[in-house]
């Protein structure tokens, strides 16, 4: 009886991780909306264990990509952007600040850089100012 318990509670758990990594898939999107006359925005991405290389964006478009947050809800992504001579750093998603201030787990993050600056939406829509270029 002892086996079967200890296998049942194994196969609980893959089933629980498994609907728990449905429900928390979110989207990050980078979206250039600075003028190429510099040169196009130019973004590294990288969590500690995927380096998304780099990404080289023309005015309108846009890096979009999706995943999972970790079983620990501790998932972190974070780029550095250069255009011209301007260059900055900061987290593009963070599931412990998200998990307090969005509808947590079912958004996806907008980020638009423009010459003065990044804003974020959590609607494609409605924007606000999150970090400059110094």
């Amino acid at each position: 009886m002892g086996h079967c318990f200890v296998s049942f509670l194994i196969n609980l758990t893959l089933i629980l991780q498994l609907a728990c990594a449905q429900l928390t898939q979110v989207g990050d999107h980078i979206i250039s909306g600075v003028p190429n006359n510099l040169m196009p925005l130019r973004a590294h991405c990288q969590s500690k264990d995927d380096d998304l290389g780099m990404h080289m964006l023309n005015n309108g478009q846009s890096f979009n990509r999706r995943f999972t947050i970790n079983f620990w809800g501790t998932t972190l992504f974070f780029c550095h952007f250069y255009w011209g001579s301007h260059n900055t750093s900061f987290d593009v998603f963070n599931a412990t600040i998200a998990d307090r201030n969005w509808d947590f787990p079912r958004y996806d993050c907008y980020w638009v850089a423009r010459p003065d600056g990044f804003y974020l939406s959590k609607d494609n829509k409605s924007w606000e100012i999150f970090n400059d270029w110094t």
